[in-house]
């Protein structure tokens, strides 16, 4: 019982160890990962158990010991089993010792038999317990080798250049085999090189042997895997590779396309042969490098093929043959390199390098036997043995030569330009044992290929440099045309051009008329002395004729007659000769064609220029009139200013384009006087400060009128500064000094002197001394120091020679700027866009004509919109106008189906136009019925609307509209945006204008017409009279005198008002109220009888005695007479008939109420 719980003890304690080690691992332990102490320990159990189980005679507790000496035996081998016999015979004995202390022994027989059993059981077990460890050992290290040969596969398949892929071999043969030295073998003509290396392999990298020789000669020979069990003992060893000290060694090849490439030479430093298991796996990891290193020679073979492309991109086509040579001998490693070029039955050699250079000293020959095969294949060619396949001829020296130096493996491929063979690639090797394989065939097709590209470039590459240079002639002329615009100047560069392009013994260019049918020549020449023209001939038979008349090329064997066009239009005829017949070809035909029509490009815009040009001085001299014109005293202001400008900037030597702007920007400088009223231009006592206002706008109204305008916008400057003083003292900016360009001082130095010295409304003329001494007082202060001084010297040497200059400059009586420097940079920058501008400076000469002749707004609107119109091709537009209280535009005129709502008043929000007047931008909408904004007619779809607008001050909206869709684009935008500055100021002006009339005309303080209003209108309707009826009434307020007493003035003035409201509202519409005097007003019936006069009075007279004013306090009564015209009245008479009529009321009224 005392052994039972010792073994219970035993077993209880190591499966607690085991629960303790499965918890700590976190899963159950495998039978190998049992510890050796837990084994022992449970076969110390089962001998324990095995003791204590002696009282039983047929006890079989031994089987419990065989079991577990199994597992001990799996787990510790040999030891497991020394440790099972022990622990069985130690338990037998104690058993045996127990029964014979209890005296039961067992006889000797069965103990021995018993033990002879047991121990033939035991070593039954332990080998089978060894056989299965071995068969697991082996299959885990096939598992191993497995996972190895994936990874190792894995890897070399990444690599791409071979040499890196070699070294990755050599790594993953010493990983597989457990060895310490591993070599890649390349094989190069009769000896082979060890070209990558791992482990001790690494030091003979670089060595050469003989191939033929050895180990490695015998995998040659058998292109099979061979091994050496002792590499020292090999006579034939590498010496190099046995110093490392190498004994066992197996060698394996790698094939490619079937053909031997290179060997996996590994090795161990120790005598332990390489087993069947190791050469498995090496050829196995040889069947992978195979085709990895394929992948990496197709590779390879791209990356070389796509570099020597671009090196031959450049090239001549005697490099492109030297450097493909060198590059196949290179990528081949051969000794015969030769490439040929084909005639017909004739062929030499253009490149020949190794031991075929000789061949290169061999002119034209035939063809030679692998080339008629190639010729007649057409396509490449291989022989094994170039002896033997084709035989030697001995009349061909190159074959002779072949024969010589011993070329066997050999193939050609042809180079095929243009459907023929031009030339041939030819590659040997004098190794009997190389021939090449299909990435080998394939790469030297690729050179072929690429051989065929390369020489068809270079071919290509000297005709495209002899048309590349026609064409750099071609674009440096047109870039000097474009700086030219005289005819001749242009015909001579023409003329010059063509010498570099072909031969020319003559040349002429000649300009067509259509008006008279004449042609007029601009340029003759007979080779380089060329001269104007001098004739004018008219269109006849003749060559140059002929061209005109047909609009095509005339050639005859000696010249060529050609069209100049410019957009399809013809405009004149280029003709070039040769003294030999037959000279000038097609291309040549070709270019002078397109020199002919940069000539007539050139022609066209030297013409558009020009007028361009006159254009431009044309709406500058119309805007700079159209200001003058306001002020009978300052008629051609501008023009004198500009020419006193134009003196003083030459004196002071500015540039050029200075001398232009100045002068242009004098003209412009009051430009923006458009938009301030005639009352103000004109008043001849002194302005007040509100008036100043308007008047100093000018500048900045000025500038915003020119900026608009693309080709005056360099102006801008100048129009705007012009009333800056140097001391930072002037308008609108307050800028002096360098801030203020000197084009703008100049221009205020000559506009002080001209006003000085002319009569205004306001002053008289005064003399140039005095406006010499105020030029000098205010030097520094008001004026530019430098530019005084100029302007003095310029006026002192005038004086001394007579004051010519002056006097010419003060009968100036009009803009006269025919002599503008120019036409200035600027104005050429747009001449490319000369029909957009040109269109804007039309528009802006046309308005600025009328803005002076007309005030009345509802007219000038009428009249700017045509123009505008008219002039920009549109039959549709608008234009609205702002009210006095802003609140509504007024639709001022329309044309187009718009014209049915002039007169209407849109409330803010409603339109298109009141969101461009709010946000101060353009709105091109495509579709109005798409657009919730819209208000216009149904049939109109496109519209364009541009805010009228001065610096913050929202005066309008100008529009165009259109029935079709999307039918306004980006030249539409610029050209309405242009022109709405200008039509912005006429209107400003008309609405002033406008106003101070209506100020003229109204009552200040109860809004009604005035007398003199009253009076016109009453003499245009008796003028007008025609047998029908008119009546006038006049009405006095009583007692306003007292009321003005006793409640205050304000009180008598609210009188008055509620008076002329009352009347105002009671008349009949065409009726007119108006306020004559202090206390009196004046009605005016049309087509109303007296009695139908009298009755509308009087009821009126009921409702002002029942009215109150605002303090609660009764209206004064009136009084009133009526009176009605006779066929003879007179203004005078009808109103005193009706004034002495309301005295008579105003008596009896007087009676009626008591004192």
């Amino acid at each position: 019982m005392p052994l039972a719980v010792v073994a219970l003890t035993f077993l209880v304690a190591t499966s607690a160890g085991v629960w303790w080690l499965d918890r700590k691992r976190g899963h159950a332990l495998r039978l190998h990962e049992v510890p050796a102490q837990i084994v022992l320990a449970d076969l110390g159990t089962a001998g324990v158990w095995m003791v204590g189980s002696a009282t039983n005679p047929r006890s079989i507790a031994f089987v419990i010991v065989l079991a577990v000496g199994a597992f001990a035996m799996y787990r510790l081998g040999r030891a497991g089993l020394i440790a099972t016999m022990t622990t069985y015979l130690a338990a037998r004995l104690g058993m045996e010792a127990l029964r014979v202390a209890l005296g039961e022994p067992t006889p000797v027989p069965q103990l021995v038999a018993e033990v002879i059993v047991v121990s033939l059981a035991v070593l039954i077990v332990s080998a089978t317990v060894d056989s299965y460890r071995a068969e697991q050992a082996r299959a885990e290290n096939a598992l191993r080798l497995g996972r190895t040969l994936e990874r190792v596969a894995s890897e070399i398949a990444s690599e791409t250049e071979p040499m890196a892929l070699f070294r990755t071999i050599a790594r993953s043969a010493l990983l597989l085999t457990n060895a310490q030295h591993a070599t890649i073998n390349l094989r190069r003509g009769d000896e082979f090189y060890i070209a990558a290396g791992a482990g001790t392999g690494e030091r003979v990298v670089g060595v050469h042997a003989p191939s033929h020789m050895g180990i490695v000669g015998a995998v040659l020979r058998t292109r099979a895997t061979r091994t050496i069990d002792d590499y020292a003992a090999d006579a034939t060893a590498v010496a190099a590779v046995r110093e490392i000290g190498v004994r066992a060694l197996i060698v394996v090849p790698i094939f490619l396309h079937g053909e031997f490439a290179a060997t996996i030479t590994v090795g161990r430093l120790e005598l332990r042969p390489f087993d069947a298991d190791d050469r498995a796996a090496l050829e196995s990891l040889a069947s992978h490098a195979s085709i990895a290193l394929r992948n990496a020679r197709i590779i390879e073979q791209g990356r070389r093929l796509e570099t020597l492309s671009r090196e031959l991109s450049g090239a001549m086509p005697e490099d492109v043959i030297d450097r493909i040579a060198q590059a196949m001998q290179a990528v081949f490693d051969l000794e015969w390199v030769i490439i040929s070029e084909v005639k017909g039955d004739l062929v030499r050699s253009m490149a020949a390098l190794g031991k075929a250079a000789p061949a290169r000293s061999h002119g034209w020959i035939s063809h030679g036997p692998l080339l008629r095969r190639v010729v007649a294949a057409r396509q490449l060619v291989l022989m094994r043995d170039y002896a033997t396949d084709s035989g030697v001829e001995p009349d061909r020296p190159i074959s002779m030569l072949a024969r010589d130096v011993g070329v066997h493996a050999t193939m050609v491929a042809p180079i095929i330009l243009d459907g023929e063979i031009r030339a041939a690639l030819t590659v040997g090797t004098t190794d009997p044992y190389r021939s090449f394989d299909a990435i080998e065939r394939q790469e030297l097709l690729a050179f072929a290929d690429l051989a065929a590209s390369a020489l068809r470039a270079a071919n290509e590459r000297r005709e495209r440099e002899r048309r590349i240079g026609r064409l750099s002639a071609l674009n440096v002329l047109a870039w000097q045309l474009a700086a030219v615009h005289e005819p001749f100047g242009i015909a001579k560069l023409a003329h010059d051009a063509a010498a570099t392009l072909l031969r020319r013994d003559s040349f002429s260019i000649a300009r067509y008329d259509e008006r008279t049918n004449e042609l007029e020549f601009v340029l003759e020449a007979r080779g380089d002395d060329a001269t104007p023209g001098d004739t004018r001939q008219a269109v006849g038979s003749g060559p140059t004729s002929q061209v005109v008349l047909a609009g095509e090329p005339f050639r005859t064997p000696n010249e060529v007659h050609l069209p100049m066009k410019s957009r399809g239009k013809l405009v004149g005829v280029l003709a070039c000769g040769t003294d030999a017949p037959d000279v000038l070809d097609d291309e040549d035909v070709a270019v002078l064609q397109t020199l002919a029509n940069l000539v007539a490009t050139a022609f066209e815009n030297a013409g558009a220029l020009a007028r361009m040009r006159e254009l431009y001085l044309a709406s500058v001299r119309a805007l700079a009139a159209a200001v003058d014109a306001r002020d009978p005293y300052t008629r051609s202001h501008s023009a004198r200013v500009a020419a006193l400008a134009r003196g003083i900037a030459e004196e002071m030597q500015l540039s050029a384009d200075q001398v232009r702007r100045i002068q242009l920007g004098a003209l412009l400088h009051d430009i923006g006087k458009i938009g301030v009223p005639d009352a103000i231009l004109n008043k001849p006592e002194a302005l007040s400060a509100d008036e100043w206002v308007i008047m100093r706008s000018h500048s900045m109204l000025g500038a915003s009128i020119v900026n608009a305008v693309e080709p005056l916008r360099d102006l801008v400057p100048i129009v705007r500064s012009h009333h800056e003083r140097y001391d930072g003292a002037g308008y609108p900016d307050e800028l002096g000094g360098d801030l203020v360009p000197i084009e703008a001082y100049v221009v205020a130095a000559a506009d002080a002197f001209e006003v000085i010295v002319s009569r205004r409304a306001y002053k008289p003329a005064q003399t140039v001394e005095h406006a010499c001494a105020e030029l000098l007082r205010c030097r520094g202060t008001q004026f530019h120091p430098a530019v005084v001084d100029a302007f003095l010297r310029l006026i002192e040497r005038d004086r001394a020679q007579g004051a010519a200059q002056l006097r010419r400059i003060a009968g100036i009586l009009h803009e006269d700027i025919e002599d503008v420097p120019g036409p200035g940079v600027l104005l050429e920058q747009f001449a490319a866009s000369a029909q957009t501008h040109g269109r804007q400076l039309d528009i802006l000469r046309r308005l600025a004509s009328e803005i002076s002749a007309v005030l009345d707004i509802d007219e000038l609107a009428g009249r700017l919109l045509r123009i505008i119109c008219d002039a920009m091709g549109y039959e549709n537009g608008f234009l609205l106008t702002l009210d006095e209280a802003g609140e509504h535009l007024v639709i001022r005129a329309a044309v187009g189906p718009s014209g049915s709502y002039v007169g209407q008043r849109l409330p803010r929000g409603q339109g298109i136009s009141w969101w461009v007047i709010e946000h101060g931008a353009l709105q091109n909408v495509a579709d109005g019925r798409l657009d919730a904004r819209f208000y216009g007619p149904s049939e109109i779809r496109s519209v364009l609307s541009v805010p009228l607008q001065l610096g913050d001050e929202r005066i309008g909206a100008l529009g165009v509209e259109s029935p079709r869709i999307s039918a306004f684009g980006r030249e539409d935008e610029e050209l309405l945006t242009a022109v709405s500055h200008q039509v912005a100021a006429a209107v400003r002006v008309a609405k002033l204008h406008q106003a101070a009339k209506t100020a003229a005309a109204t009552d200040a303080l109860t809004g009604l017409p005035n007398r003199q209003s009253f009076f016109e209108r009453l003499e245009r309707e008796l003028a007008a009279l025609d047998g029908e009826s008119l009546s006038v009434a006049i009405v006095d307020a009583n007692g306003l005198k007292a009321l003005n007493d006793g409640l205050g003035h304000a009180a008598g003035d609210e009188a008055l008002v509620r008076v002329g409201a009352i009347l105002q509202a009671g008349v009949r519409e065409g009726d007119l109220v108006a306020r004559i005097g202090g206390d009196e007003f004046a009605v005016l019936f049309t087509r109303a009888p007296i009695l139908t006069a009298e009755r509308i009075v009087r009821r009126l007279a009921e409702r002002i005695a029942h009215g109150t004013l605002g303090m609660g306090h009764r209206l004064p009564t009136i009084a009133w007479g009526v009176a009605d015209a006779s066929d003879e009245a007179t203004v005078d008479e009808l109103v005193d008939a009706a004034d002495r009529a309301m005295y008579r009321q105003k008596q009896l009224m007087r009676k009626r109420t008591p004192a």
